[in-house]
């Protein structure tokens, strides 16, 4: 390995993104095996996390990206256009979520589940606000960093696009391992389940490139199939 890719692949293993995401997807694997946090726990704050994100980026978005129109020409003037967008948006998002939430609900969770999920009342926890706090202001401060990024651009950056694809792709992943979890068995079903979900969000999100790269070789491996047996013709 040349002295370069040392220092590339260090840097990828130093880098704030990684740390942030490693904490946040620990959390709910820390909850699920020690603190008693059921699924619906788990997806409540992976779906909160998914809505502030795609509610503050479209927002900025609508405001800011030149490729929609003419943006404002002074902070003050992007902030009260921001004022007014990022809670329409917010709406807009979150009523779509929540038929997607509403679909997992009906399909996968019982009476059984919610009461629990009532019961355990995980949202109180100090380590469950504590979390959700971070997040909040993670995600404001990498919204604030994008609009700076788009004020000075013409339209958002490559990289900026693809975390937005990834982040849409989130919500049907998540609608996806809803149904997963609410069909697990109880106990260690549920919690394996929970904690697949949080490595591969963590993995996901962490090294987008490798889990593309992974997903596209795994999806164009040829598939061998067995041999026929010759069948024996009776006179």
């Amino acid at each position: 390995m040349s002295e370069a890719e040392a220092v590339s692949r260090r840097e990828r293993w130093l880098r704030p993104a990684l740390w942030t995401a490693l904490f946040r997807h620990a959390v709910p694997v820390l909850g699920v095996l020690f603190l008693d946090w059921q699924a619906l726990d788990v997806l409540l704050f992976l779906f909160v996390e998914t809505w502030l994100f795609l509610t503050l980026r479209t927002g900025t978005e609508v405001v800011l990206n030149r490729s929609f129109g003419d943006v404002p020409k002074t902070v003050v003037g992007a902030v009260a256009q921001l004022a007014l967008c990022v809670p329409i948006a917010g709406l807009m998002i979150g009523f779509v979520m929540g038929l997607v939430g509403l679909v997992v609900q009906q399909v996968a969770f019982g009476a059984d589940e919610w009461r629990g999920f009532a019961a355990s009342a995980a949202w109180r926890t100090p380590l469950y606000r504590v979390a959700l706090a971070l997040v909040v202001v993670e995600q404001i401060a990498e919204a604030v960093a994008f609009a700076v990024r788009l004020a000075r651009l013409p339209a958002p950056a490559e990289a900026d696009d693809r975390k937005l694809q990834r982040m849409v792709q989130r919500v049907v992943f998540l609608g996806a391992a809803g149904v997963a979890a609410g069909f697990a068995p109880p106990g260690a079903g549920a919690r394996g389940v929970v904690i697949a979900i949080a490595a591969a969000m963590f993995l996901w999100e962490a090294w987008p490139d490798e889990a593309v790269s992974a997903a596209d070789a795994g999806a164009a491996a040829p598939r061998t199939t067995p041999p026929r047996r010759a069948r024996s013709r009776r006179g």
